[in-house]
Parts: structure tokens; C-alpha cells; sequence
């Protein structure tokens, strides 16, 4: 679950401010100096989540996909952010995959009493592309995003935002959404927000504020310098 939420964030978070950030943001940027950086980045991720004290402890503070609104305000809550900073932050569900693994105990729950928020049209949709449970969903709309005259850069975020307030989401986490009113009303917002502006905005300054969570200063870490290699490499 870490993986699925690490990477749509930093993905979302360099789609977004590519073209009005500074010149370090750009996807391209890093080339030259460090090709791989991505690549080093995944897989020390991974390295990480196979050590099992590591992945408790991330599947512990990182919500789980059959969450539900009060654990996951809880879980932000304890770093620090704000029902509307958690509603931004879940905005980068909007882009990349997700196994079907992660969303087939819906597809297999019939009594609507624990899962009240898929409808039977969207049930058969997810029953039809998750037939293995190793297929992956993308997170993105097609039929929606095409069916919009909006740019797809102005669209990030928001398409996510309106597919919840037609009971699309794909996780039963990201619907919860809909079960609080202060952040109900937050997703309304943002779905209504034409240009996508106020979400982008709200989306940058939480992800920032996610990157200063325990930070590694004084002789913690190292700087590089050739990212690729270690210093006492």
C-alpha cells in the first residue's frame, strides 16, 4: 500500500508543478547528472518494504484501502495535517495503476450494507477488468477524461474528486471521502473547480509539507555527489 500512495504523490506532484515551478522540478531535470534517479529511488523503496519491521510500520501509519474516514483523519492527523490537507494529499490517487488485488474484496461483497457506495453499473465495470486479480486499474477515467473539453493538465485531480461524488472511487478508502461532511464538502469543492486551480494549489502546498516530515540534517544521511553511488562505495 506504501508503494501505491508513495508514487502517485510524487508523480502528481511533478505533473502539477513542472511548467510553474522552479527549474528543478521539471521531469527532466535530473538527465544529466543522475539518469537513473527513479530507478535507484523504486528500488530502494522496495529494498526497504521487504524488511518486515519496515513494512509493519508503513502499513501501520498509512491508511489501508478498506479504511474508513475516521482511521484515515486519525492517521493524518498524527503528521500534522488538516482534513483539508488529507483530501489534497488523496487527490494523487487521480494518476497510475492499482492492482486489483487492492479493490476485489468490492467486486466480491454483495450486501450493499458494507459496501453502500458502489453501484451495480460500476460493480459489473470493475467485475469485467479485474477478472485476474493481478490485472491492474488505471487510476484515470478514460471515458470521462475524453468526454471533458478541459485540458488534461487542468483535469489532474479533479476527475478524481468528480468520480467520487458519483460513487465511482475505486477504493473504498478514497469513497469514505464522501462520508464526513468537512471533507464531503472539500471534495465538492474541488470538483466543481473548473481549471483545477484550487486543488493544484492545495495539492503543492500539503505535498511540501509532506517532504519536511523527518527530515534526515546535520550528519544524518550524506549529499552525493553522484546521486548513484554511496559515498563509501
Amino acid at each position: 500500500m506504501a508503494v501505491i500512495v508513495f508514487w502517485p504523490l510524487i508523480a502528481a506532484f511533478i505533473a502539477t508543478t513542472q511548467r510553474s515551478a522552479t527549474p528543478s522540478m521539471r521531469i527532466d531535470f535530473y538527465d544529466q547528472t543522475c539518469p537513473n534517479a527513479e530507478k535507484i529511488i523504486f528500488a530502494e523503496v522496495q529494498k526497504i518494504l521487504r524488511r518486515p519491521e519496515f513494512k509493519n510500520k508503513a502499513t501501520f501509519e498509512i491508511p489501508r484501502p478498506t479504511d474508513h474516514i475516521d482511521k484515515i483523519l486519525r492517521l493524518f492527523a498524527q503528521r500534522g495535517f488538516t482534513a483539508r490537507e488529507t483530501v489534497a494529499l488523496l487527490g494523487g490517487h487521480s494518476i497510475g495503476f492499482i492492482s486489483c488485488a487492492f479493490i476485489r474484496d468490492r467486486i466480491d461483497k454483495v450486501d450493499n450494507a458494507t459496501d453502500p457506495y458502489i453501484p451495480q453499473d460500476f460493480h459489473d465495470e470493475l467485475s469485467r477488468r479485474c477478472q485476474n486479480r493481478n490485472n491492474n486499474v488505471s487510476m484515470m477515467d478514460p471515458e470521462q477524461l475524453s468526454s471533458s473539453s478541459s485540458p488534461l493538465r487542468s483535469r489532474f485531480g479533479t476527475h478524481y474528486y468528480e468520480s467520487l461524488t458519483r460513487r465511482r472511487g475505486l477504493l473504498f478508502s478514497d469513497m469514505e471521502l464522501m462520508a464526513h461532511e468537512q471533507t464531503a464538502a472539500v471534495v465538492e469543492e474541488y470538483a466543481s473547480d473548473d481549471d483545477g486551480s484550487t486543488f493544484r494549489r492545495d495539492f503543492i502546498t500539503a505535498l511540501v509539507k509532506m517532504s519536511n516530515l523527518v527530515t534526515l540534517t546535520g550528519s544524518q544521511g550524506e549529499v552525493r555527489l553522484n546521486c548513484s553511488v554511496p559515498l563509501n562505495s
